[in-house]
């Protein structure tokens, strides 16, 4: 999301806690009309792909995609200083999961997999959940690094955000739920995140 008042640019990562920091951010720089865009539009993708705000100062209406990559949201705005948040790679991975599992499209449920043979589809196919025209998932197999770029990272483990950005700091609830790795899975997530893992400095059997 990008808020053009302190030319700040904020890279939500999927499950890593983007949703508070967009919420306090926005209060903060309150350009933002809803955080997602209008139900009278046609197309439900919209909905959920977007980030409907009132930019300043001339005010005029624009639309952003929710979770844009740093390489996509630079090439709008070069000049912008960007952050994001990372999480352990398999707790966000459990995290996904959760979401996925609750999340449905015309009555059917994201995924429907088991969880080791959704992280194994995930290491095979690089695809996360069942086709659906209302969450653009299309950078969901992306690792964290490849996403925020050369944005400064923040570890949401540590919530250091907030002093970075300057916002309120909002309440983390725990994931409600656990979903066991097998050792062969777990495995193949390790490799499959390497960059993240090595990157973000995050210890393989803690999480």
């Amino acid at each position: 999301m990008l808020f053009h008042q302190n030319k700040i640019g904020f890279v939500h990562v999927p499950r890593t806690g983007g949703t508070s920091v967009e919420h306090s951010l926005m209060k903060k720089y309150p350009q933002v009309v809803q955080l997602h865009a209008n139900y009278f539009y046609d197309s439900p993708s919209v909905r959920i792909r977007s980030v409907h705000t009132d930019r300043l100062p001339g005010r005029v209406l624009e639309y952003q995609k929710k979770h844009a990559t740093y390489d996509e949201l630079i090439e709008v705005a070069p000049d912008y200083k960007y952050y994001a948040t990372v999480r352990h790679p398999l707790r966000r991975l459990q995290s996904m999961y959760r979401l996925l599992t609750f999340s449905k499209t015309d009555g059917v449920r994201w995924t429907t997999l088991d969880f080791n043979d959704w992280v194994y589809t995930l290491c095979t196919t690089h695809s996360m959940m069942e086709k659906q025209d209302i969450l653009d998932s299309s950078m969901f197999h992306l690792t964290q690094s490849a996403m925020i770029g050369e944005s400064e990272w923040h570890k949401l483990e540590e919530g250091t955000i907030w002093n970075a950005l300057d916002i309120e700091e909002k309440h983390h609830y725990a994931l409600q739920g656990e979903w066991l790795f097998d050792e062969d899975t777990k495995q193949m997530a390790i490799d499959y995140y390497a960059e993240d893992f090595d990157r973000f400095n995050y210890a393989t059997e803690e999480y």
